[in-house]
């Protein structure tokens, strides 16, 4: 089972978010992407490197971090979190210039089919944690019924004074 968020954050609106989740309980913001075969924890879903701003993470409890299964990414050399089978909250931020901006999403993916065909739930404790992030980012945001998305009070001042929302696609 899965649920999701699709939602249109600016940066204050990402880190006013991430600091309502605490009140969920403490977790580790991962990078999806690792030069190892251990999970690169960041300092925050802000997270920039080399002047570039990373869009896609997980969020994890501490109690989780060696639950995580990462999967070799031959072509890029690198090691990516398998999301699917890791007791974590995938968070991916939007893409913002200025100008327009992208969605992002909050995604929970609760249960998934084994390698038998079994179905494999994840822990309640896990759950419990990762239906509060969803609820909590949730509640804190507007949902525009035009778009079928959730905007942060930041964003809706931004649409408000002339930015362009854009679907994934665009």
């Amino acid at each position: 089972m899965s649920q999701q968020i699709t939602l249109y954050l600016t940066p204050p609106d990402i880190r006013a978010a991430e600091e309502r989740v605490r009140k969920c309980g403490e977790f580790l913001v991962l990078h999806w992407l690792a030069p190892t075969a251990q999970p690169r924890i960041v300092p925050s879903l802000g997270f920039e490197e080399e002047g570039k701003r990373w869009l896609f993470f997980y969020l994890v409890r501490p109690e989780d971090l060696t639950s995580i299964q990462m999967r070799k990414v031959k072509k890029q050399n690198s090691w990516a979190i398998d999301g699917l089978r890791s007791p974590v909250v995938e968070f991916s931020t939007c893409f913002f210039d200025s100008t327009k901006m992208r969605p992002g999403r909050v995604y929970l993916q609760s249960r998934y089919y084994g390698r038998t065909g079994e179905v494999v739930t994840k822990s309640d404790a896990f759950v419990k944690w990762a239906r509060c992030v969803l609820a909590t980012v949730k509640k804190t945001l507007v949902r525009d019924q035009r778009i079928g998305a959730y905007l942060g009070p930041d964003t809706q001042n931004w649409v408000g004074q002339g930015g362009v929302l854009l679907k994934s696609h665009e």
